[in-house]
């Protein structure tokens, strides 16, 4: 079966930023992003997330916990280093079976 790899950057607004192709981001709430493959996969094999921190003080304890995975989308929660969900940029990457 063919394959295909979508990745890209989502603002903390939920917009994707770049030229990339093949999804779109929505901001649903505080924290949490839902990006949709399009066209979507037949199959997605695995999916990573890990947020953007620019400034030096970054904690490794801001991070993208990926909530569910399917064919058509994924849905991601983004918090901060005390655990409450906050707008933060990210980046991902899909890798899985074209249709």
């Amino acid at each position: 079966m063919p394959t295909k790899t979508v990745g890209g950057k989502v603002s903390a607004k939920g917009t994707s930023i770049g030229t990339a192709t093949g999804y779109r981001s929505t901001r649903v709430e505080t924290g949490r992003y839902i990006v949709v493959f399009d066209p979507p996969f037949k199959d997605i094999h695995g999916f990573s997330a890990t947020q953007i921190y620019s400034e030096e003080q970054g904690s490794t304890l801001d991070n993208v916990v990926v909530q569910s995975i399917e064919n058509g989308q994924v849905q991601v929660k983004t918090g901060d280093s005390s655990g409450h969900m906050r707008d933060r940029e990210f980046t991902f990457v899909a890798y899985g079976e074209v249709a």
